[in-house]
C-alpha cells in the first residue's frame, strides 16, 4: 500500500480542488481533475507537480508512436515493447561481443579473451556482467540464461516514474473515445499549469 505524507495529500487535494474550480475548459466527458483521480496517487501527484514535463513526455509519445495526432492503448503497448527490446539488446551487446564461437553462449574463457582487449573499466564491467548472466555459476552464460538476464535488465530499465506516467496516458483520455489527442494533452497541461499558478 502506498502511503503519502500529509503535505502530499494536501497538495493533491489542493490541485484537484483548484482544477474543479478552474471551470469548464471544454465540454468533455470528464474533467482533468476527474481523470487524475483515476490514476495511482503517486502518478497523479507527479503529473500535477510537473505538468510541463508530463506534456513533453505525452507529446513525444503522440508524435513518436501515435497516428493522426492521437495515441491509443496499442500505441502505448508497442512503445513499451520497443523500449524493452532496446534495453534487452543493450544488456546483451557486450556479451555478444564476447561470444567468439557464435554459439549463443558466453563462457568465462570467451569473456576473459574479450576483456583482455578492453580498458580496465570495460574489462571489469564485462566480467561482472558475464558472472551476473551465468545464472547457475557454472562458467557459461547459456542462451537461456542470457535471455533471462536481458529480460531482467530490460524490466529494470523500463520501470520507474517516467514509465508509470507513459503507462497512465490513457487515463487522461478526457472524452472517453479510446484516444489521447494532442488537444487533450494541451488541455491537461494547461489546466494543471494554471492550477499550479493559482495554488
Amino acid at each position: 500500500m502506498v502511503r503519502f505524507g500529509m503535505q502530499a495529500v494536501a497538495r493533491i487535494a489542493l490541485w484537484l480542488g483548484v482544477l474543479v474550480l478552474a471551470g469548464p475548459a471544454a465540454a468533455q466527458s470528464r474533467s482533468v481533475a476527474e481523470a487524475l483521480a483515476t490514476l495511482p496517487p503517486a502518478v497523479a501527484e507527479r503529473i500535477a507537480s510537473r505538468p510541463d514535463r508530463w506534456r513533453d513526455m505525452a507529446l513525444g509519445m503522440v508524435h513518436g508512436h501515435g497516428r493522426d495526432g492521437a495515441l491509443v492503448q496499442a500505441d502505448i503497448d508497442r512503445a513499451a515493447a520497443l523500449d524493452r527490446a532496446f534495453f534487452r539488446a543493450r544488456a546483451l551487446q557486450p556479451l555478444m561481443e564476447a561470444d567468439l564461437d557464435n554459439d549463443g553462449a558466453v563462457t568465462l574463457a570467451e569473456a576473459s579473451a574479450r576483456a583482455g582487449v578492453l580498458g580496465l573499466t570495460g574489462r571489469t564491467r564485462l566480467m561482472v556482467t558475464q558472472a551476473a548472466a551465468d545464472g547457475d555459476s557454472d562458467g557459461t552464460a547459456t542462451a537461456v540464461e542470457l535471455r533471462a538476464y536481458a529480460e531482467a535488465a530490460a524490466l529494470e530499465s523500463t520501470t520507474g516514474a517516467e514509465a508509470a506516467m507513459a503507462a497512465a496516458l490513457m487515463g487522461l483520455d478526457l472524452d472517453g473515445d479510446g484516444r489521447v489527442t494532442l488537444a487533450e494533452v494541451a488541455q491537461v497541461a494547461d489546466t494543471l499549469a494554471e492550477a499550479g499558478q493559482n495554488g
